[in-house]
């Protein structure tokens, strides 16, 4: 029990250097963060908290609910840069905690700690949630869809009602958050989860369908219908159809089509430093019985690549929900012997990135330009030292999580 408390209070003093020290001391950042720190700003002016408005002409792009998180920010911390990156962080935070317990129910606390410890130090989850950005609220709302309808087969019956209900809660939230891959990847994951575990027909009950399906509906109607009534066949013709529908397929009006391997390298660089483990090990991973809860987020996590992939409109920031998934599958590979010799290997070449990115960070300043060296800047030394100790911190295993845990 002491040393639980210890790796609890460990890993709250390392999230707390990750994801809140010096949140408020770079300028927002050019574009998106300046962009949306404004239109919050002129919504909370005007009390129009139905349509979203940008330079005086209606913002078709997004819902509101980021935009709504940000009002409410304001209100509580005033208008400067803390109040407009907190609710992102906050966003990340949830997703980390609601992994944590969910993994430990399904499987074992050991997983949900080095879940937990993988998915707070992934790149691209970590420097994105310190950003004003849509994504990691729409992330956040998936993963805790997702979460709650992987645990309807880890809870006693009479509990599955409560999850299913929180499945189609947080999916409608997602759907305020950013629109269509709210809906797709939580019910799609939990569809062929379903074909998997060949009980697809549990999905249909009336107690989790009917029920969540109108839970959905009352959160996620009023803002559609209110726009209708006050746009008309506008907000159809651009908010449906542009921004989402052409969106999907590629609209040449947005832009921002690339090919559909583009993510490969997106995921291989925003999953450092632990990419080595799950690229060693996914091969035998794929090819052996896994447990289930580990199965399900391989499956979200294949559906998810491929759902963002097949879009013709792509940005880095859109697979931010497959990093949960993916810390899940890199934690069972740490603590399963049968990946012992997989995960030796990866530890070598994860030393060599932490001793690589160490000296990079000290020295970005020289080579990064202003607006980049802004988010690395508030963070500079917790990363320096971040990186340098994990780097030379050996002992039997020779790397922290074996320390800490094995």
């Amino acid at each position: 029990m002491k040393k639980n408390w210890l790796i609890i209070s460990g890993i709250a003093v390392i999230l707390y250097f990750i994801f809140f020290y010096n949140l408020g001391l770079p300028a927002l950042l050019d574009s998106d963060e300046t962009r949306y720190a404004d239109m919050a700003r002129a919504m909370l002016y005007s009390k129009d908290f139905i349509t979203l408005h940008l330079d005086g002409r209606v913002f078709w792009d997004k819902p509101p609910l980021f935009f709504w998180l940000l009002c409410l920010s304001y209100k509580l911390l005033g208008i400067n840069e803390f109040a407009v990156r907190i609710p992102s962080v906050l966003c990340a935070l949830s997703a980390i905690i609601a992994l944590f317990f969910a993994v430990s129910k399904a499987y074992s606390r050991k997983l949900g700690f080095i879940a937990v410890l993988i998915l707070a130090s992934s790149v691209e989850f970590v420097i994105f949630s310190r950003i004003s950005i849509l994504d990691m609220v729409l992330t956040s709302n998936i993963t805790l869809s997702l979460l709650c309808g992987l645990m309807t087969y880890f809870v006693k019956e009479e509990n599955k009602k409560f999850f299913w209900l929180g499945f189609y809660l947080f999916s409608a939230f997602g759907v305020l958050a950013k629109g269509i891959p709210a809906v797709v990847i939580p019910f799609g994951t939990m569809f062929f989860v379903g074909v998997w575990k060949k009980n697809i027909k549990d999905f249909f009950k009336p107690e989790s369908f009917v029920f969540g399906a109108i839970l959905f509906l009352i959160i996620v109607l009023p803002w559609h219908a209110l726009m209708y009534k006050i746009h008309g066949s506008e907000f159809i013709k651009e908010y449906i159809i542009k921004h989402h529908l052409m969106r999907f397929a590629g609209s040449s009006e947005i832009g921002r089509e690339h090919s559909f391997i583009y993510y490969i390298p997106t995921f291989l660089i925003g999953f450092l430093p632990w990419i080595f483990s799950f690229l060693f090990g996914l091969k035998k991973l794929i090819t052996k019985r896994n447990p289930d809860f580990v199965t399900m987020n391989l499956i979200g996590f294949a559906f998810t690549f491929i759902f963002f992939s097949i879009a013709g409109t792509k940005l880095i920031t859109y697979i931010l929900p497959l990093y949960p998934m993916a810390a899940v599958i890199c934690a069972y590979m740490w603590i399963n012997p049968v990946f012992e010799k997989e995960v030796k290997y990866s530890i070598l070449f994860t030393n060599s990135i932490f001793i690589i990115f160490a000296i990079l960070v000290s020295l970005s300043g020289l080579y990064l330009p202003d607006n980049l060296y802004g988010i690395i800047r508030p963070v500079q030394i917790p990363l320096i030292l971040a990186f340098t100790l994990c780097a030379i911190w050996r002992k039997k295993k020779e790397h922290l999580l074996h320390i800490l845990f094995l």
